[in-house]
């Protein structure tokens, strides 16, 4: 397709649906704004972007930020496209020439009376979850939304937030969970936490564990025999 499409950095199957509905004019066209938007794929490619490389750069410098994160996850190729890609190339996180595979991306948003909620928006790569929460209204111009890196359980790892007006856009600082200020390797290996409250309980589940990835191993190996055989 020779559209706005053609500059995302997204490749791989997905599919997109918006159902969105309104009446009147002016301020009202926000009020009634109902439906929603959904982009899910699997299997994905991101191009010019290393995410789990970017969020092992927390290991060294301990200097993060997740809300360019954030704008990939939450607008996902919706956004890119809004913008025909020129967005993406000004984002931290952009390095020309890596590659992220992406095993499942979902944004599903809820909009009603033009507050637009996150519903299920998450994405998962090889070795990072992160997850995207809250809402922005339209209607009454405010923002309160958070960005985490989640555990297997769906618990944050670490997470900022996006707050204010849509002409305002305030960032908290980063905010690591306590159990983490120890050693930062924990980070990596998405350490357990006892009685922690899940933040997203979602459709898109976590990367495999080495348990998991051994067993994929070894059920490749047996197809790839049996095949050969």
């Amino acid at each position: 397709m020779n559209n706005a499409f053609d500059s995302i950095p997204f490749y791989g199957p997905g599919s997109l649906i918006i159902d969105l509905r309104t009446r009147g004019y002016g301020e009202s066209l926000y009020r009634n704004l109902d439906g929603f938007v959904q982009f899910e794929g699997k299997d994905l490619t991101l191009t010019d972007v290393d995410i789990d490389k970017f969020v092992r750069k927390f290991k060294r410098s301990q200097n993060f930020n997740l809300v360019d994160l954030g704008a990939v996850i939450v607008t996902g190729p919706i956004g890119l496209a809004a913008t025909k890609g020129g967005a993406y190339a000004n984002l931290a996180l952009f390095s020309k020439g890596d590659t992220t595979h992406v095993a499942h991306i979902l944004s599903r948003i809820d909009v009603e009376n033009g507050r637009a909620v996150l519903s299920d928006v998450a994405m998962a790569t090889p070795e990072t979850r992160i997850a995207g929460t809250g809402y922005v209204d339209l209607a009454a111009d405010t923002i309160d939304l958070s960005v985490d890196v989640v555990n297997r359980m769906g618990c944050s790892l670490v997470g900022q937030q996006v707050y204010g007006t849509i002409e305002e856009v305030e960032r908290s600082k980063v905010k690591i969970v306590k159990t983490l200020l120890g050693p930062v390797e924990n980070f990596l290996k998405g350490v357990s936490i006892v009685d922690c409250k899940p933040i997203y309980e979602g459709s898109v589940d976590p990367p495999p564990n080495k348990s998991e990835l051994r067993k994929i191993e070894r059920a490749a190996k047996k197809a790839a025999k049996e095949l050969s055989d």
